[in-house]
């Protein structure tokens, strides 16, 4: 008779780890897109919260304009015709999950008429995905007095 070890349960817990780690890098890879924030002198801001989100990051090109939208991981062009294609994916996913926030990181080199485009056109999706009330929007900026107090406080 010959007595070994079951590897089977172990094996089940490693491809969990793996499954896990895949999916919180994707996550955070959306958020990570590299954007020079807003950065207001004397803001009234928090830290944004843990609750379920989808991510719109609206980049600049080299000479500081807005060609494209991304949504998650989606990509839709900065026009019109992307403009609308943003806006229903945006409402068919809010209309899954209508109290999800939509967190907002625009490139501080865009006009103010791009973001503003956006964030209508969010404000639009949520009308088209039912959305009770408003959307909760977050816009991203960088804020020193917090992120000093952050520093301050691993030191």
């Amino acid at each position: 008779m010959r007595i070994g070890a079951n590897l089977t349960s172990m094996i089940d817990i490693i491809f969990l780890l793996v499954v896990f780690f895949v999916l919180v890098s994707r996550i955070s890879e959306v958020e990570q897109i590299p954007l020079e924030l807003p950065e207001p002198t004397n803001p009234a801001t928090s830290n944004a919260s843990d609750q379920a989100r989808a991510v719109v990051n609206m980049p600049a090109d080299a000479d500081g304009s807005a060609t494209v939208i991304r949504l998650n991981t989606g990509e839709f062009a900065a026009d019109a015709a992307g403009m609308d294609v943003f806006t229903r994916e945006l409402a068919a996913i809010l209309q899954r999950n209508p109290d999800m926030e939509v967190t907002l990181r625009a490139d501080r080199r865009l006009d103010f008429r791009d973001v503003a485009a956006t964030m209508n056109a969010i404000s639009t999706a949520g009308t088209l995905g039912n959305v009770p009330g408003e959307v909760r929007m977050n816009l991203v900026i960088v804020n020193r007095n917090i992120t000093q107090r952050e520093v301050d406080d691993d030191a």
